[in-house]
């Protein structure tokens, strides 16, 4: 995990930098396969479910995740996770040591 200096707590200090977060609605049909398959592949991010992530007009016609605070939607369960996944695999903090 690579270590960087950070602002925290009114002071710089070496820590990590934060990875993507990854929200998932429990009431969204569908996501629960996607969710699963992402924790299992990208233990390192935060990958979440919630109650509900305040996206209900979304939620209720599509699969979506929230990635870092924006809405990801897909057609099927098979397109969100390859969009979540290249997102993450993308993430410079996913393969730097």
């Amino acid at each position: 995990m690579k270590r960087a200096i950070i602002w925290k707590h009114g002071c710089y200090q070496l820590g990590r930098e934060p990875l993507m977060k990854v929200r998932f609605c429990e009431n969204n049909e569908g996501s629960g396969a996607v969710y699963k398959r992402l924790k299992a592949d990208f233990p390192d991010h935060s990958i979440k479910r919630k109650n509900c992530v305040k996206c209900c007009s979304t939620c209720n016609i599509s699969l979506f995740a929230v990635v870092d605070s924006n809405p990801l939607r897909g057609k099927s369960g098979e397109d969100l996770y390859q969009k979540i996944a290249a997102l993450l695999k993308a993430d410079p903090m996913t393969s730097v040591n």
